[in-house]
């Protein structure tokens, strides 16, 4: 059985260590759709595989988790900027984004825009909750 990464979320608590890395793999999930475009952000990258890097070296484990919240605050500020172009690309119809739609068709090209545009406020807004729950856990 397989779980989406907001339903995960859900279950393990959006908070903490381990919800933190479920909000910024779910960011980077949403911004799937542009993966055509542009290659997943590096930053976001970095963020995300903190756990795996703490369980593959246990030893990176303080170095690792001291780093973590200005990981995951750069990944916030890679996901915004990329956004903002996205969001440019996708009012431009860029090509790459509308792949398969026939591009006659205004009513299939303004709904992949909607969706597009609402992964890219999902992606903003998962981004903005990982960045704040490391406030809370810091007491700011």
């Amino acid at each position: 059985m397989s779980r989406s990464p907001v339903s995960e979320a859900a279950s393990v608590g959006r908070d903490g260590f381990q919800g933190r890395l479920t909000l910024l793999r779910a960011a980077y999930d949403a911004l799937a759709p542009f993966e055509r475009l542009h290659a997943a952000l590096d930053a976001l990258v970095l963020a995300m595989q903190t756990g795996d890097r703490m369980a593959y070296h246990p030893a990176s484990a303080p170095t690792e988790l001291a780093s973590f919240n200005g990981r995951v605050s750069d990944a916030q500020s890679a996901v915004a900027a990329h956004a903002d172009m996205l969001a440019k690309a996708v009012d431009q119809k860029l090509k790459q984004l509308f792949y398969g739609i026939d591009r006659h068709d205004a009513q299939a090209m303004a709904e992949r825009a909607a969706i597009l545009h609402a992964a890219l406020n999902r992606a903003r807004s998962l981004m903005t909750e990982a960045v704040s729950s490391g406030s809370e856990l810091r007491g700011g």
